[in-house]
């Protein structure tokens, strides 16, 4: 197999095969490829001037439109390591939440022009101001175009099982490793025109942009994630691929049949993110008139198994696909599904305890997830070791919410579980032991985030438990199925 090439190698390439396609576009401003290219090197070149270099950490407020794109781009020609921030909040709040101790050289953001989750804007590099603004003709590139691939690329921010964020950081060799390996599963096609409703701090959304400039399709950034916007955007530009989770798929199926909506230029959506019930898979199929990909995967491997559309509907509805060519997936004793694969993370973003708990020495990711590959290859997911709640695509720690119960006034003991919900895959529930009085709903309010309240709290004399004396949250689950 050929060695890997750099992204500013694959979208040199690009431009050169191809340099008047459109590449990224949204409802005002449309890039070709070439275009892209060379506004790219004259961020980079700028960022360059300003001291910028490889392996300098950037944070970076990561929107959900095309400015985000191109600068993310711009900063990987550089080899920067790229800490992708979530932009309902500001970058200096959302790194010190994290508690890690960031402190990067350089941050990136519009929050000073008011710049939306979308919209574009004035952009300041650690206060200096500079647009996104479309260059036609090429320049020299000031930096190295042949980095490293292996070091640092990007950090993504997630949830542990613990309730206490991680960043799971990714190279380029990880990214162009699952490009490489998933191109094969994901059914891209030249005409292809993606529409980015993920956001792009997280790896799903993330991987709409480097996948597509590898594999090579249109990607539009709409302003708004609304269903009926998104809807009539689809007709409007005959969109061929939408990925997302299932709740909005589900939406977005449920639209469709009460407004009539054309959505026909529909051929393909990747499904991944939480559960998805067979009845709702085949609603969401028949409705849409697309083939849904199912995907398995995480931060810390982008993607571990899929399913594309030339296989059966019965295999892609009840499982999650084979594991992808060229990864190595086994199921532990325990049932644990683990992956040995170019793409695994290297590590944890400084903290070595938690890379060396999901990363054994043979480099293997312990994926925390219960499953078994059937006689024909196929792998099932059918639970978590991990307390993790997947809601509408986000994980929750329940751990953290237990705590949270726990430290109430009045309360005894709390085990939280999710249960099945058919609009976001999965809820938060509670069953709460009290000592005393408590009025729960508006205390927990104070401390937890709208998608971590419980959708339902069960009050009990004691909580099931084990023959070893732990909770048994298997029996607790059940009281709320």
């Amino acid at each position: 197999m050929t060695e890997l090439k750099n992204l500013y190698s694959h979208l040199f390439g690009y431009a050169e095969e191809r340099p008047n396609d459109a590449f990224l576009f949204d409802e005002s401003r449309s890039f070709t490829v070439a275009e892209c290219l060379y506004t790219c090197v004259s961020i980079a070149n700028r960022l360059y001037d300003l001291g910028l270099r490889e392996s300098s950490l950037v944070a970076l407020r990561a929107t959900r439109s095309l400015d985000t794109a191109i600068l993310w781009l711009s900063l990987e020609f550089l080899g920067a390591t790229v800490a992708l921030t979530d932009p309902h909040d500001n970058v200096s709040g959302y790194l010190a939440e994290l508690s890690m101790d960031i402190a990067p050289d350089f941050v990136i953001t519009n929050e000073a022009s008011g710049g939306g989750i979308s919209a574009a804007g004035c952009w300041t590099v650690n206060g200096a101001e500079f647009g996104i603004n479309k260059i036609n003709n090429p320049a020299a590139p000031k930096f190295n175009t042949d980095i490293d691939i292996g070091k640092p690329a990007v950090i993504i921010f997630t949830s542990g099982s613990t309730g206490r964020s991680k960043g799971v950081v990714l190279s380029q060799f990880s990214i162009l490793s699952h490009v490489r390996h998933y191109s094969f599963v994901g059914c891209y096609e030249p005409d292809d025109v993606q529409m980015e409703c993920l956001p792009i701090h997280h790896v799903f959304g993330l991987a709409v942009i480097f996948v597509g400039v590898v594999c090579r399709y249109k990607i539009f950034f709409p302003k708004s994630v609304e269903v009926e916007y998104v809807a009539g955007c689809i007709e409007k530009y005959r969109i061929t691929r939408l990925d997302g989770v299932p709740s909005y798929a589900l939406k977005l199926a449920r639209f469709k049949l009460e407004s009539g909506a054309d959505l026909s230029s529909l051929r393909v959506g990747v499904i991944a993110g939480a559960p998805l019930s067979g009845m709702d898979f085949e609603f969401i199929e028949d409705t849409l008139g697309l083939k849904l990909l199912p995907v398995y995967g995480m931060s810390e491997c982008i993607a571990i198994s899929g399913a594309p559309g030339t296989e059966p509907r019965e295999a892609r509805v009840n499982s999650v696909g084979k594991p992808i060519p060229g990864y190595d997936v086994k199921i532990e004793a325990d049932g644990e599904i683990t992956v040995r694969a170019p793409a695994v993370t290297p590590g944890y973003y400084r903290d070595e305890r938690a890379t060396a708990e999901a990363i054994d020495p043979e480099r293997r990711l312990h994926t925390g997830d219960i499953g078994y590959i059937d006689a024909m290859g196929y792998l099932h997911i059918i639970g978590r070791k991990k307390d993790i709640i997947i809601r509408n695509g986000v994980n929750l720690s329940a751990v953290k919410i237990e705590n949270a119960i726990k430290a109430l006034p009045g309360v005894l003991d709390a085990a939280v579980v999710g249960a099945a919900d058919v609009n976001v895959g999965e809820v938060p529930c509670a069953a709460v032991v009290l000592g005393g009085d408590c009025d729960i709903v508006p205390e927990l309010s104070r401390v937890l985030t709208k998608p971590e309240m419980p959708a339902k709290i069960l009050l009990l004399d004691s909580l099931p438990m084990t023959s070893s004396g732990k909770v048994d949250k298997r029996a607790v689950k059940g009281l709320f199925q």
